[in-house]
């Protein structure tokens, strides 16, 4: 399930992703997010909103990888367009999010 806003979920769903974080806070059940990674990018630093995720996905067994605009060459079409080689940072760095980031 993928949630972009509180407003794509039903009510039913709202109350089922709030009763299973209750869960887990509870230690009622076990987290789910083992040999899971989330990919962070952003545009701008923030560093409140990385150590959050990382702290959560920590938290619940999972694992999180900050990718910033040098690491992805955001916003750089010169970067982008030299950097298409097989070898070159853009094409490892798409290679090994795609094969290990959910969407």
């Amino acid at each position: 399930m993928n949630i972009l806003d509180v407003d794509d979920l039903t009510p039913e769903e709202l109350h089922a992703v709030l009763d299973r974080a209750a869960a887990i806070k509870a230690g009622r059940e076990a987290p789910s997010l083992t040999n899971r990674t989330l990919a962070m990018i952003f545009e701008k630093p923030s560093t409140r909103t990385r150590v959050s995720f990382e702290t959560g996905m920590t938290q619940l067994d999972g694992h999180a990888v900050f990718l910033g605009p040098e690491d992805i060459h955001l916003g750089n079409s010169s970067a982008a367009s030299t950097s298409t080689s097989p070898g070159s940072a853009t094409a490892t760095t798409s290679a090994s999010r795609s094969s290990s980031v959910r969407r």
